[in-house]
């Protein structure tokens, strides 16, 4: 089945970027968190609802949308090696996740 998607948010999100300003790597963390609140909730995104990644009104949802659905992402939100989306057999199905291991 042939689908129709819609434009790219290639162009948008590269001028999303230039908004946020050369400088944006040299703000301390509070002042890039500020920056990037205000331009996400201009571009009519809500943090806490997630949009599809092609869909995302804003680069900085689009790339939360990207990490949170990740397998990466569960295995740090349960503190366990679940491996989302990886095949287990079915005799390790019924095993607890192990726990990640602790970075020193």
């Amino acid at each position: 089945e042939i689908q129709v998607t819609g434009p790219s948010p290639a162009l948008r999100w590269a001028s999303q970027l230039q908004a946020l300003g050369k400088e944006f790597a040299a703000h301390d963390r509070t002042a890039r968190q500020a920056a990037v609140r205000s331009a996400v909730e201009s571009a009519g995104a809500r943090f806490g609802a997630l949009p599809a990644v092609d869909r995302a009104p804003h680069i900085a949802s689009g790339l939360l949308s990207f990490y949170y659905s990740s397998p990466e992402a569960a295995d740090l939100c349960y503190e366990a090696q679940i491996g989302r989306n990886g095949c287990r057999s079915l005799a390790e199905s019924s095993r607890k996740p192990l726990p990640l291991a602790r970075r020193g």
